[in-house]
């Protein structure tokens, strides 16, 4: 599995995590990016998830840190 992240001129995630792969899902995991001088006014309202460059789904940034991806073939790598 490969993960990446998309760099605007808002923060990124940090700590991009594979928690669980599962047959058909994985459970990924993240940490709210940092604050600071250059970015403090920059408000993260959302995360959405792509994989293989296709939109999968968005996470409230005040909800949760974390998401289930469906229907994704284990035995392929995956870029999200």
């Amino acid at each position: 599995m490969y993960i990446s992240t998309l760099i605007l001129d808002v923060p990124a995630p940090r700590m991009i995590t594979l928690e669980r792969q599962l047959f058909q899902s994985v459970l990924i995991s993240w940490k709210s990016p940092e604050l600071n001088s250059m970015n403090e006014n920059k408000i993260v309202s959302a995360y959405h998830i792509y994989v293989d460059g296709q939109f999968r789904l968005a996470v409230m940034a005040k909800e949760k840190t974390r998401a289930l991806i469906d229907n994704v073939d284990a035995d392929k790598v995956h870029n999200y």
